[in-house]
Formats: structure tokens, C-alpha cells, sequence
């Protein structure tokens, strides 16, 4: 007996991460959830102890061991367990309340005597530019 697909429930993407739905995909192909857009699937070794590659095929993402050859994507989630990378950068330093002072080179101090002003015309104007 055969049972017809329905529609919307052939296909699920679900947040390696998390487990909820994955509605956007990070930079390696992967279908991920909002809070993890910015994070990678790194380190993830096969059941014969290679690494496996992340790749992203016709019918959505799948790892690639130099010895087995190609595994889906939830064999390869099986076997290990997956941790977030992200590749975004931590802040560094202090926050001040004070306002930074502007930056003056001593060499080019400007006043308002040695501004000069330049009149250009319609007929110059692709010579300055």
C-alpha cells in the first residue's frame, strides 16, 4: 500500500545545534535556527576515526569521509555530538563614559585664514573630476 506525501512534511531542516527549525543557513550550507546563523560545524570525526568534511549537495548537506565516501547528514550527527563554532569576535577592552578628544596633527594645524575657496565652472568641471 502505497501512502501519498504530504505537503510541507517530505523535507524537515532541523537546527544541528539546537534541534528547532532551521530556517536560515550558515556559511557552510547548513539549514540552522536564528540564533545560530553565525555558527560553524567544526571537528566531526566518522565511526572509522577520519574526519569528516561538510558539504552541501542537491538534497541538502552531507559529510564526506576520505575512506567510507559520502554519509548523510544524520548518521554523521549520530556519531558525534555537534559544538558551535562562531566566527564573530569577542570585544576587547575598556567602555569609557568619556568622550573621545579629535585626533589633530600638530604638522597640518588648520585655521580659518588658510582655507582657500575654488570656484569651478560647468566647463572645468571634467578637469577636476
Amino acid at each position: 500500500m502505497r501512502i501519498p506525501k504530504r505537503y510541507g512534511q517530505s523535507k524537515k531542516n532541523d537546527c544541528p545545534f539546537c534541534g528547532k527549525v532551521g530556517l536560515h543557513t550558515n556559511s557552510q550550507g547548513l539549514p540552522v535556527c536564528t540564533e545560530h546563523k553565525n555558527a560553524t560545524l567544526e571537528d566531526m570525526k566518522c565511526a572509522c576515526g577520519d574526519w569528516l568534511d561538510v558539504k552541501k549537495g542537491k538534497w541538502g548537506p552531507y559529510f564526506l569521509c576520505i575512506r567510507c565516501g559520502p554519509i548523510s547528514f544524520a548518521k554523521g550527527m549520530s556519531v558525534n555530538t555537534p559544538t558551535a563554532t562562531y566566527k564573530t569576535q569577542k570585544p576587547t577592552g575598556k567602555i569609557n563614559s568619556e568622550p573621545r578628544r579629535p585626533f589633530r596633527n600638530s604638522k597640518t594645524s588648520s585655521t580659518p585664514d588658510d582655507k582657500k575657496v575654488i570656484t569651478v565652472r560647468s566647463d572645468e568641471l571634467d578637469f577636476w573630476f
